[in-house]
């Protein structure tokens, strides 16, 4: 209703997809923190934002810039992804649950889709760990 307020839609690691609402001129770490809030993530700074530009490859969204401008000037349509931006050297890092499975999340995609190898032996001990975090002990 508000010519100044803009609702995108963004997809979650868990291919879930939720809105937020932002200002015509909120900036990209806007959006980024009202997914924090939304998803209950203490540390946002290892995500960022993705859209689809024209050229259809995936860019991330400059957090210090205003959201709506790069969509308008780049993307094929306002709708972002939410990712993994920056791996972690230890899981010691990430010291709140949320973080810890979204960051899993993405690790389990990447695995899957095959942009990252692992041996046998890790990729029978990674689903172990995603079934025991899916089912419990």
């Amino acid at each position: 209703a508000n010519k100044d307020l803009f609702v995108i839609p963004i997809e979650l690691l868990t291919n879930e997809c939720i809105e937020c609402t932002l200002f015509s001129t909120s900036i990209g770490q806007d959006a980024l923190n009202n997914v924090a809030q939304k998803i209950s993530l203490q540390q946002p700074e290892y995500f960022g934002l993705l859209f689809k530009s024209r050229k259809n490859v995936d860019q991330w969204v400059d957090l210090s810039r205003p959201l709506k401008k790069q969509l308008d000037k780049h993307a094929i349509e306002v709708r972002l992804y939410f990712r993994l931006q920056y791996f972690v050297p230890n899981f010691h890092f990430l010291t709140d649950e949320a973080s810890r499975y979204h960051y899993f999340c993405a690790m389990k995609g990447l695995v899957i889709d095959g942009r990252i190898a692992c041996s046998r032996d890790d990729a029978i001990l990674l689903a172990s760990f995603s079934l025991q975090a899916e089912f419990g002990d």
